[in-house]
């Protein structure tokens, strides 16, 4: 009986860690993912809008976090396009992936720390 506890226990174990590390994963494949998203959007908007650096870089995090403060905007139907199809259908879902995973993995933690 006692080896059958050990046994369970240590699987236990195995399966904590190994969600952990598939969160980390997970959170660093989503990070990467949206990195790149962001970047080719910044390009997109660099070269469609004619934009700067500097300003594509603020229109791109200001329309996946859905701030929109709307003083830029994409005025082209290729900007606009590229804005759809690389923010609204990827990035935000990309976004909320990573903070959710993100949270999942803290809230493991946690309860890594209170059962010992």
């Amino acid at each position: 009986m006692y080896f059958i506890i050990r046994y369970l226990r240590r699987r236990q174990e195995q399966f904590r860690h190994n969600v952990s590390h598939s969160l980390i994963h997970s959170i660093i494949r989503s990070t990467l993912l949206l990195t790149v998203l962001f970047v080719v959007h910044s390009g997109f908007m660099m070269h469609y809008e004619n934009l700067s650096l500097g300003d594509s870089i603020w229109l791109t995090f200001t329309t996946a976090t859905t701030v929109g403060y709307g003083d830029i905007s994409a005025t082209t139907t290729q900007g606009r396009l590229a804005t759809i199809f690389l923010i609204y259908l990827g990035a935000i879902f990309v976004l909320a992936k990573v903070v959710g995973d993100y949270f999942d993995y803290r809230l493991e933690v946690r309860n890594k720390k209170a059962n010992g």
